[in-house]
């Protein structure tokens, strides 16, 4: 924040200036909101196992994203597979089945 002063008191341009606040306060938000996803996945099981599988490479980006949006409005076929996740722990099963679940567009 003090760099965006700094330069301005250099530069003395107005536009450079509002363009670098608007910037850092876009930054601001998007780490925020960051931030409370980190908090609310924090507080749920599942959430946690899609990131752990993220993580762990199990799955990629896109099937995490489309996993995490399927937990969050309650889909029972993510569930069912998720809980049959946790209760035998066969990654691979999982990832291969939420791959057919995307293939068939059911989440």
């Amino acid at each position: 924040m003090i760099s965006i002063f700094e330069v301005f008191a250099i530069n003395r341009n107005e536009d450079d200036f509002l363009e670098n606040i608007q910037l850092f306060a876009t930054i601001v938000q998007e780490e925020q909101a960051k931030k409370q996803e980190l908090e609310e996945e924090a507080g749920d099981p599942d959430l946690q196992a899609l990131n752990e599988l993220l993580k762990e490479g199990v799955i990629d980006e896109d099937q995490a994203s489309k996993a995490k949006a399927a937990v969050k409005i309650d889909n029972k076929k993510i569930k069912m597979i998720l809980n049959r996740m946790h209760k035998h722990g066969n990654k691979a099963d999982f990832a291969h089945s939420l791959g057919l679940l995307i293939k068939k567009n059911h989440i």
